[in-house]
């Protein structure tokens, strides 16, 4: 039995297709789809921190205006506190990152 594939190509099986060699999945190739993936997640990860930095140093900045403005130049702990929680979720995040980089490239130097 034959199948048209294409315009005067033909097959005897109409799932695989011609080029059989270059689909089959090997441990190696699983492993690398694998640490491609997980480095694009750690990238992610990462961006995402920042920009929790760069939005608690904008909030923080905000606030301290705001205390500026107001003269109530004794309240700087409001705006420490805003960035405080902003910096310490980030780090979280960072660190979650590293250890994503750790687990797929271990350098043991």
């Amino acid at each position: 039995m034959t199948f048209e594939v294409s315009a005067g190509t033909s097959t005897t099986d109409p799932v695989r297709p011609r080029n059989m060699t270059s689909m089959i999945l090997t441990p190696d190739s699983i492993e690398s789809t694998i640490i491609a993936a997980v480095r694009w997640v750690k990238h992610g990860v990462e961006v995402f921190g920042a920009v929790l930095v760069t939005i608690g140093v904008s909030v923080a900045i905000l606030h301290l205006v705001r205390t500026l403005a107001a003269h109530k130049t004794s309240e700087f702990t409001g705006a420490r506190l805003i960035f405080a929680r902003h910096i310490a979720l980030a780090l979280e995040f960072e660190l979650g990152a590293d250890i994503l980089g750790t687990a797929v490239s271990p350098i043991w130097d």
